[in-house]
């Protein structure tokens, strides 16, 4: 996770390690305690999956990311300052062998 200072809010810019492209749902969580779950497509899925909205203030399915892009920026609404905590794949639906890249701050609980 690398943020783009030249947004209004936070770019976040994500990269895919590995050749194997994945949807990706990115919680942020603000200094306020709000949290926002961001749902990524993959532009070969055809849509995106269903709302889950449980126990977060915000639910937004965001544009498709090309199967071919290795990276991918997600811009949020939310200032960094205002950002307490990013998680990718919070629900760990994914197989993954290194979680520990999912979580900024790196180290974050």
């Amino acid at each position: 996770i690398v943020f783009n200072r030249k947004y209004k809010g936070a770019s976040i810019e994500l990269s895919r390690i590995g050749k194997m492209p994945m949807p990706l749902d990115v919680l942020v969580e603000t200094q306020a305690g709000k949290k926002y779950m961001y749902n990524i497509p993959l532009q070969i899925m055809r849509g995106a999956k269903p709302k889950d909205d449980a126990g977060i203030d915000g639910y937004t399915v965001v544009e498709d990311w090309p199967w071919t892009n290795p990276t991918y920026s997600l811009k949020v609404p939310h200032k960094l300052g205002d950002i307490k905590k990013i998680t990718i794949d919070p629900n760990t639906g994914m197989v993954d062998v290194d979680r520990m890249n999912n979580v900024w701050p790196r180290g974050g609980k």
